[in-house]
């Protein structure tokens, strides 16, 4: 016998089978065949567990002078498909595994196959090699570790869940009352529900202009008038928590960026149109100042880094330009080009898989559409009419963009622009209004599920519809007569 694995029954001339067992290499009847007499060696039921199916050679023949030793059974493995179901997928970039080595990509919710079989008898075990980004989201399988028997697998299950933000942390320029200069942090008390916050985190002595987070959502970095602050996150507010180090910058100092990898941190130099680099240490979050570069332009307020942190993009306020700065491994950056927006340029964001940039200001008359060459470069260029928009936000998904327009200072509408194949524009809906004292800043969760915009008095909350339509969907948090400068989420 060879190949068997389970329990095989095999008789001989009709007569009550006996069981050959899996793993057995000889086997004999127990019941003598007269010499002289014909013999038949049959199979009445195939292997089920695992499911096999045998052969007999030499089943047949006649008795002669001695025992018959030349009947083989010959057993192969069936090989079976192994899926399932995804439920609740909303990022992009699944990568399934089975076996180690069985790498599938699933875009969207329903039903999914490995392409490879896998033989009947073995243990098959499913994980997640790759997790949903865009819109970040944690895959947990079920049923995923079993072994293969009698047919193809469905039966497996693996459950999407968004991962949403733990904290709102809001930069104040001025204080007023209990909102002191500083970071505030403010918790979610349900999904897309923010709390009036909490003191600062180790209140600055200036005013806060920019704050970021690291990726790994363990340092909040700040910058005032005298410099970077760096403080940590801690199970999940951080309330109370003092200053983890302090670097001083001189004057001049007006944003921060964050490098998406974590491993460099951008000062943004209005004085001295430069942006200065300093490199993170991935276990403490020390920050080490390092070479400084020009910006492409004048009066350097703010920007955006490419998502997978290779290129750097810088809008110079005064000039009325973005800038692209590509960079290097060292954190070091190679200055490429720029594209005029519009006076008082104020805002740049990028799509999810780097390929353009848009770019509005406070008197600029459109949003300007540059797409990203292989170097960093912006290339064919193309402005969509717009009405002053002085901030903008990217859905986590890339599809669409959120541009607050109008009057900067006053109260504002909030427009959605679906973003087409190329990057063009088109305006879906517009907001009821928002931004009481001006939008200063906005952004989308990593769910995609709630646009936040922060004026500089208040924070409102708006649900994104599946459209990208917006709906006013929490009670304002209110910071009068303290002035809000930056925000931004943590997990």
């Amino acid at each position: 016998v060879t190949g068997l694995l389970g329990n095989l029954s095999v008789q001989i001339n009709g007569g009550t089978p006996i069981t050959i067992y899996g793993g057995m290499t000889t086997f004999a009847f127990p019941t003598k065949v007269a010499s002289g007499a014909n013999y038949a060696v049959t199979i009445p039921t195939q292997v089920l567990s695992p499911a096999q199916s045998c052969s007999v050679v030499n089943a047949t023949g006649m008795v002669g002078t001695g025992d018959v030793t030349n009947v083989a059974i010959s057993c192969s493995t069936h090989s079976f498909t192994v899926g399932g179901t995804v439920t609740g997928l909303k990022g992009s970039g699944l990568v399934l595994q089975l076996a180690g080595g069985n790498d599938l990509a699933v875009s969207a919710d329903g039903a999914f196959t490995f392409a490879t079989p896998v033989a009947a008898g073995n243990t098959y075990v499913l994980t997640v090699k790759t997790q949903p980004k865009n819109i970040d989201q944690v895959c947990t399988p079920t049923n995923g570790n079993a072994i293969v028997w009698t047919g193809n697998v469905t039966s497996l299950a693996l459950t999407c869940v968004s991962i949403p933000p733990k904290l709102a942390l809001v930069g104040m320029m001025f204080g007023g009352g209990a909102n002191t200069p500083g970071v505030h942090p403010h918790t979610f008390y349900a999904a897309g529900r923010v709390t009036s916050g909490y003191g600062p985190i180790g209140a600055t002595t200036n005013s806060v202009a920019s704050v970021v987070v690291d990726p790994t959502n363990k340092w909040v970095y700040a910058l005032d008038n005298n410099g970077i602050y760096q403080y940590a996150i801690a199970n999940p507010v951080g309330v109370g928590l003092g200053i983890q180090a302090f670097t001083p910058t001189g004057a001049g100092g007006v944003g921060l960026l964050m490098d998406p990898l974590g491993r460099f941190l951008y000062l943004l130099n209005y004085a001295s149109n430069t942006v200065q680099l300093f490199t993170i240490n991935a276990t403490t979050g020390a920050i080490t100042a390092g070479s400084s570069s020009p910006t492409i332009g004048f009066g350097p307020r703010t920007g955006t880094v490419d998502p997978m942190g290779r290129f750097l993009y810088i809008i110079n306020e005064q000039q009325g330009n973005v800038a692209s700065l590509a960079i290097n491994a060292d954190g070091t950056l190679i200055p490429r080009n720029s594209v005029f927006v519009g006076m008082q340029a104020s805002t740049a964001v990028v799509t999810p898989d780097g390929n353009y940039v848009y770019a509005g200001g406070k008197q600029a008359t459109a949003i300007q559409r540059m797409e990203v060459g292989p170097d960093g470069s912006f290339m064919n260029s193309l402005g969509v009419p717009a009405d002053r928009s002085h901030s903008l936000a990217m859905h986590p998904a890339g599809n669409y963009l959120f541009s607050a327009e109008g009057a900067f200072g006053d109260v504002v509408p909030i427009r959605t622009y679906r973003i087409q194949p190329g990057g063009f524009l088109t305006s879906v809906s517009v907001s009821v209004p928002a931004g009481m004292g001006g939008v200063v800043a906005m952004t989308v969760d990593p769910t995609g599920e709630y646009l936040y915009v922060l004026g500089s008095m208040q924070m409102e909350t708006f649900s994104i519809a599946a459209d990208g339509s917006l709906t006013p969907f929490n009670i304002p948090v209110n910071f009068s007569p303290a002035v809000a400068s930056s925000l931004v989420l943590s997990r």
